[in-house]
């Protein structure tokens, strides 16, 4: 067990966490619509970030970002940074972990496994009743003004799959989704 680290789930507890409704903001091709905004806490997954270039949580899950999620902690973008499956990343004052049921043991609260989209709206469905969302569009492919590397990798993912669990959670917990 390493000690310091810091859990997705002590964010829940501040007082930030709940001043403004939830904006979720993915990487599919209605991200193409992003304004930056102060009115919603922003919840960004994966490469969004690199277009919102903000994010109160900034959550880094796929392979692309993960297998090197230093570059993103250390970039002048402000977030607070949701890390899963880098348990051999340093601990900064912007990482916050997150305990998934396959990532190696680190005594934090153990979350089931999920991709991005999905975790987010485990995450967010039980504790606020309105989730507004951007670039999460189901199909296949990504917003077109990402990086290449990042649409090269993600081509071939059917994001319907994905949101899956995210339809279970807003069923689950009776949460409004308004899609900006």
């Amino acid at each position: 067990m390493m000690n310091n680290l810091r859990s997705v789930d002590e964010l829940a507890s501040e007082e930030w966490f709940f001043a403004k409704p939830w904006l979720v903001v993915g990487t599919g091709q209605s991200l193409e619509n992003w304004k930056p905004t102060d009115e919603y806490n922003i919840w960004t997954i994966n490469a969004a970030i690199d277009v919102t270039k903000y994010a109160d949580i900034a959550a880094l899950h796929d392979p692309i970002i993960y297998q090197t999620p230093t570059k993103f902690i250390k970039s002048p973008i402000n977030a607070r940074y949701i890390l899963t499956r880098t348990c051999s990343t340093p601990i900064t004052s912007n990482t916050i972990f997150v305990q998934f049921a396959i990532d190696p043991n680190k005594g934090l609260p153990q979350h089931n496994t999920h991709n991005s989209s999905g975790f987010a709206f485990s995450f967010l469905c039980p504790r606020v009743k309105t989730i507004y969302t951007l670039g999460i569009d189901g199909g296949r492919g990504t917003f077109k003004g990402l990086k290449e590397s990042y649409q090269h990798n993600e081509r071939a993912e059917d994001f319907n799959a994905h949101n899956q669990a995210m339809s279970n959670y807003v069923k689950q917990h009776g949460t409004e989704i308004i899609r900006l």
